[in-house]
């Protein structure tokens, strides 16, 4: 009769628990007290590295001792090479600080640097076994020895390495959530490297414990290049996607045939860029077709900060790509640069739920004109005129439940208030038949525009009309 797992030999039980690290360590310890015996020795590095490199970025100091500290990604890589299963713990990899986290001051010396890539082959280095048993470098055709000189040379020459950056792609069998260095800058050789990381990924099977990408759901990319985003929308599972474009260069695609098939598991998209134009966002949104969500932020510099933006236009684009399945969407502005005049209809919206945007955009809808700015003086209460007024509800989807309306200064701000109390919660009938929401915080410069009863006084009055009013950011999520 075969034994039982607690009846396996002392040896073999040992070696079960330590190849448990760390993925079934702690679900393996609380089976019972003769597992747990065997895995008292284990507990203090485990919860060590889990608390090091769980959530891992690089350090420039070192807050915590029970944290273990690292800069570059040519230190990360030599700590792994050390101790493999440190590879095992990475499940967010926050790697936008490689080498820009170094202190200021200090000299910088690399760990396990030698004169030559010789004495490193001949003395048995853990760092150069990496490379060579690299299965990853074999599949993209790449010699291991070319490769290491290349890390080697980077590290030598300055703090980063983008040999030494993507080739850490290859180690992380857990990795969830991503974000690639600020300094990212692929050569021939990390694409070719790449392109395999991605086919790999992309595979029906893989091995659990086999470093892959094929776990990663959450992206982000802080770069002047948005095509560096491109492989790494085209990983199977990848859900989230964010992009912080730096400076004013535009999101131009460049034709990369092998990754056609990216952005098709995006379902949240983040942009924070200055030089978002209607025509870049369309291409993006072509390929996305199970996008739900979706938040553009307007982030100008220098020049760009001033130029009017075409909100409107960015709303027809987003209709016509992505207009069927969104389900939120958010547009804002970091600076008041003014919007270009123009017309939007959202209807095209058919399952929109959360709208966030302008209040420029809200009275975007025909020609109407405005009406008088309402002053903190005036009423809130019906209003009998038959003049032509903004109708934002002729705007808005019928299906939104969440609206946040941005004024960007107090003009604005009043307006919007009248707007609310006349169009969409003091008005009979109302066209927003599902609207439970609005959100409409001040100005920050604004803040003390409503003392606290006037406040209470008007959100209870919406809530006469079914809508839950929000009037500062104590009342935000």
């Amino acid at each position: 009769m075969a034994p039982t797992f607690t009846g396996l030999p002392s040896e073999l039980l040992d070696k079960i628990v330590e190849y448990s690290i760390p993925e079934g360590f702690e679900s393996l310890a609380v089976t019972c007290k003769l597992i747990y015996a065997h895995c008292t020795r284990f507990i203090a590095r485990h919860n060590h590295l889990r608390f090091s490199f769980r959530e891992f970025i690089y350090r420039k100091d070192q807050p915590d001792p029970r944290v273990e500290t690292h800069h570059l990604a040519f230190e990360l890589l030599a700590c792994i090479a050390a101790e493999p299963r440190v590879a095992r713990y990475i499940v967010d990899a926050d790697l936008r600080d490689d080498s820009d986290s170094y202190p200021t001051g200090r000299p910088f010396i690399a760990p396990n640097i030698t004169p030559n890539i010789t004495s490193d082959i001949g003395n048995g280095n853990p760092l150069v076994s990496l490379f060579a048993n690299s299965s990853y470098l074999a599949r993209a055709g790449l010699d291991w020895k070319e490769y290491y000189a290349l890390v080697k040379q980077e590290v030598q020459r300055s703090d980063y390495s983008q040999h030494a950056a993507a080739f850490i792609l290859t180690l992380l069998p857990n990795i969830t959530s991503l974000t690639l260095p600020r300094q990212w800058k692929p050569s021939d050789k990390t694409d070719r490297l790449l392109e395999v990381i991605v086919r790999e990924a992309r595979r029906s099977r893989f091995i659990w414990n086999e470093p892959s990408l094929a776990k990663l759901t959450t992206f982000e990319l802080i770069s002047l290049d948005f095509n560096n985003a491109i492989p790494f929308l085209a990983l199977p599972h990848v859900r989230s996607f964010s992009y912080k474009g730096l400076g004013n260069r535009s999101m131009k695609l460049a034709s990369k045939n092998q990754y056609v098939c990216y952005g098709e598991t995006l379902e949240e998209a983040n942009f924070l860029s200055s030089a978002l134009n209607g025509k870049e966002i369309s291409e993006f949104l072509k390929h996305t077709p199970r996008l739900k969500e979706l938040d553009l932020c307007r982030w100008g510099t220098g020049r760009d900060s001033y130029r009017p933006w075409d909100i409107c236009g960015f709303v027809v684009v987003i209709e016509s790509e992505v207009g069927s399945h969104l389900e939120g969407l958010s547009l804002s502005t970091f600076r008041r640069c003014g919007f270009m005049h123009g017309q939007a209809s959202m209807h095209g919206f058919q399952r929109l739920r959360r709208l966030d945007c302008p209040l420029e955009l809200a009275m975007s809808h025909e020609n109407k004109a405005l009406p008088r700015p309402l002053k903190p003086t005036d009423s809130l209460k019906d209003s009998k005129s038959e003049v032509l007024e903004p109708s934002i509800s002729d705007l808005i989807p019928a299906s939104v439940t969440k609206l946040s309306l941005i004024p960007y200064d107090e003009e604005q701000y009043w307006m919007a208030l009248d707007v609310v109390f006349r169009d969409m919660t003091i008005k009979e009938g109302s066209k927003l038949p599902f609207l439970k929401e609005i959100y409409m915080e001040p100005p920050s410069p604004y803040l003390h525009l409503l003392d606290v009863r006037e406040r209470e006084r008007l959100e209870a009055k919406a809530l006469e009309a079914g809508v839950v009013l929000h009037l500062s950011d104590d009342d935000s999520d």
